[in-house]
């Protein structure tokens, strides 16, 4: 999705799929950037992804999504609001 005004999502938890997904589907189309799935905790049929189209973006790769992530033209303060989350559930799968 090249619109500038796209908003992507991004999610690695199936419960924090559920609770974003609405929010994703309910975008007007322009404004309807890539959904990010990873799939390295969860397997992708626990995320129960109603269609998946070119918008999906599903990888059991974690460091390849937020490399994805990292090159896109995203608001520096959501990408790094996002990292710190990552940082945190890291961080408590180690511990």
């Amino acid at each position: 999705m090249n619109n500038s005004k796209a908003i992507d999502f991004f999610a690695w938890k199936h419960h924090y799929f559920e609770h974003l997904f609405p929010i994703w589907d309910s975008l007007p189309p322009k404004y309807k950037g890539n959904f990010y799935v990873s799939t390295h905790i969860h397997e992708i049929n626990q995320f129960f992804i109603p269609t998946i189209d070119d918008h999906f973006k599903i990888s059991s790769n974690l460091q390849h999504i937020i490399h994805e992530l990292s090159n896109r033209k995203i608001d520096f303060l959501l990408f790094l609001v996002c990292m710190v989350i990552l940082l945190i559930q890291l961080i408590d799968l180690l511990l």
